[in-house]
C-alpha cells in the first residue's frame, strides 16, 4: 500500500474491525503487540516509523503497548492527512500536473518556430496612423 487511497481503505477496514470487537470478543487478540506487528507489515515504512514514535510515547506514559483502538485512531488520522483534498502532497502534486499541462506551449516544428524579427517598438507603432483602429475593426469583423 503506497497510495493515499490504499491507506484510507485500510483505515476504514480497521475502524470496522474495531466496531466488530464490541460484539466479537475473539477479536480482542488484536490488542496484542504481536498482532500489531503483523498489521504493520502491510504499511509503508514512513507510516511504521510514525507509529513507532507514537507507540513509544504511549508506552512511556502508560507503561504498556497501545491497544488496537489507539492504532486504529492513529491510522485514521494519518489517512485523513494524506487524503486532505486541499493541502495533502497528493492534492498539491495533482494541481501542479494540471497546471503544467494547461500552461505548456505546444512544441513547434522547426519551420513553425516563432520569430521576433519584424517587430516594432511601441513608439514606431504609435506613429502609424489608424493602426489601433484597424486592428479593432478587424477583431470586430472576425467576431461577427
Amino acid at each position: 500500500m503506497k497510495d493515499h487511497q490504499g491507506l484510507r481503505r485500510f483505515a476504514d477496514f480497521l475502524t470496522s474491525v474495531e466496531t466488530a470487537m464490541q460484539v466479537i470478543k475473539n477479536l480482542n487478540v488484536l490488542n496484542d503487540y504481536i498482532e500489531n506487528q503483523k498489521l504493520l507489515t502491510k504499511l509503508p515504512d514512513w507510516v511504521v516509523l510514525r507509529w513507532n514514535r507514537e507507540a513509544t510515547r504511549k508506552m512511556k506514559a502508560e507503561k504498556k503497548y497501545p491497544d488496537f483502538k489507539t492504532f486504529t485512531t492513529f491510522i485514521s488520522a494519518e489517512a485523513d492527512l494524506l487524503c486532505n483534498p486541499i493541502s495533502s502532497c497528493h492534492a498539491v502534486k495533482e494541481l501542479e500536473r494540471a497546471t503544467d499541462s494547461t500552461h505548456k506551449e505546444p512544441k513547434l516544428k522547426h519551420k513553425e518556430k516563432r520569430s521576433v524579427r519584424n517587430t516594432k517598438t511601441m513608439q514606431e507603432s504609435s506613429k502609424e496612423p489608424n493602426n489601433l483602429k484597424a486592428a479593432t475593426a478587424m477583431f470586430i469583423l472576425q467576431k461577427d
